[in-house]
């Protein structure tokens, strides 16, 4: 979709008859008949594309974020150039006029709508979430460099980062997650990068699942400083890795593998002085509630809680996360595989119900189909009822509609072209998927 080839519309209110800004004679000539209708609005006559149309509020266009189309006058003038942000005079001059909504009509894909601002996200906490993730990559790599050669390291530098990544959590934990699914990772130039960027994402989503479910600040620091050492051991094996720097699934049924949280909870207790509790959690991370885990097979009443936050949360991330394959599973379909699995005795329930009140079970930004079989994007997650998240639909006018006291539901996930993501069937949700190569075997045909 190019959005400088479609009709902008603004409309000042429901009742006030709108100004319509419409697109260059140009590419209106570039449609035939058939494909536009006849319309005349405050005595100017104009063509208005009657393909489906996406309404977005002036006040939801936050300022500093990037514009995804031209702005232009009736005249074919262009006011604001796509990709750059919007500024307060522009706002200001959008009220002046009294425009309150700005319909953006044309061949608009499900894909494209990504790129709209959204007012879930204010941009500064955007770019301040941003920038505090992209602080604990840097000392994550550095740590990991100096584990690698043997170094004592600082733990307190680890402990700041896990206070800087939940300072907003509390409150904002949905949105963040959100930002930082679809924050572009760049090509890592090394191992210690690759790893520094998954852990820092396992470090807030195993913090955020704490803090969902009342833990205290000294244990959910340990959380987080387990999760983003949890994998210092694979630098010592880095033919594990393709060339992407991507775990081979292949390796996740060797002997090394099977005991890298051991081996990493020893390098860790050799190279720093931290809490014996981190430790044995990192060691534990590979044990299953029902005894089917390695490398001592301990049940659930055996393991320590912060070992099961760590472990659901690193399963999570490991099936839904866009960062770490091409094509993931829906979040919705992770987190009802994590409940059915936590029915078997496999993960504590309680720790995946905290994952799930915590994070929504829809998250911010994901598209979903609703009952009337319309499609919707999740704009806020409801913290009384994590099944039913607030949604703006994308027909025309774009509803808000808070489900939790509407007569419609969710029908499921929906997919963008752009980022593709694959369904859990119910034959699939006994099979051991956060064991790649093992749930490769489960779903060959005998």
């Amino acid at each position: 979709m190019r959005y400088r080839e479609s009709t902008i519309n603004f409309g000042a209110t429901l009742h006030e008859s709108p100004a319509v800004w419409v697109a260059p004679l140009s590419f209106r000539k570039a449609y035939s008949p058939s494909n536009r209708e006849r319309r005349t609005y405050q005595r100017r006559s104009c063509y208005v594309l009657t393909d489906p149309a996406y309404t977005i509020d002036t006040k939801d266009l936050p300022v500093g974020a990037l514009l995804p189309f031209d702005l232009r006058d009736p005249s074919g003038r262009l006011v604001h150039k796509a990709g750059l942000p919007i500024t307060d005079n522009l706002l200001r001059r959008l009220r002046s006029m009294g425009v309150a909504t700005v319909t953006v009509r044309g061949e608009m894909g499900s894909d494209s709508l990504e790129s709209l601002p959204r007012p879930s996200f204010d941009p500064a906490l955007i770019a301040e979430i941003h920038r505090r993730l992209d602080a604990t990559v840097e000392v994550l790599t550095k740590t990991f460099r100096d584990l690698h050669n043997a170094a004592i390291i600082d733990i307190t530098l680890l402990r700041n980062c896990i206070r800087s990544l939940t300072t907003h959590s509390r409150r904002e934990a949905p949105a963040i997650l959100s930002i930082i699914a679809h924050k572009a990772v760049g090509a890592c130039a090394e191992l210690a990068q690759a790893i520094a960027e998954r852990s820092a994402r396992l470090a807030f989503v195993s913090s955020v699942c704490g803090i969902g479910m009342g833990l205290g600040h000294e244990s959910i620091l340990n959380i987080g400083i387990a999760s983003m050492l949890a994998d210092v051991s694979h630098l010592r094996h880095a033919d594990w890795y393709d060339e992407r720097l991507r775990l081979r699934p292949e390796v996740t049924t060797t002997d090394g593998y099977l005991q890298h949280s051991v081996e990493s909870a020893q390098l860790i207790a050799e190279s720093t002085r931290v809490d014996y509790e981190i430790v044995e959690t990192i060691s534990q991370l590979q044990e299953i509630g029902d005894g089917s885990g390695v490398p001592l097979g301990i049940p659930s009443s055996l393991m320590l809680d912060n070992a099961k936050i760590v472990q659901i949360a690193d399963i999570y991330l490991q099936l839904a996360d866009p960062q770490l394959q091409d094509e993931p599973y829906f979040e919705s379909d992770v987190l009802g595989y994590l409940i059915h699995q936590a029915g078997k005795g496999r993960f504590d329930r309680e720790i995946v119900r905290g994952l799930i009140q915590t994070l929504s079970m829809y998250p911010v930004g994901a598209m979903v189909r609703l009952s009337d079989d319309s499609l919707a994007v999740v704009v806020q997650a409801n913290p009384n009822n994590p099944f039913q998240p607030i949604v703006r639909t994308l027909e025309s006018g774009g509803r808000v509609i808070d489900l939790s006291v509407s007569s419609l539901f969710i029908q499921g996930p929906a997919a963008t072209a752009s980022k593709p993501r694959k369904r859990i069937s119910k034959q699939m949700l006994d099979v051991e998927l956060w064991r790649p190569q093992v749930s490769l075997d489960q779903l060959q045909p005998n």
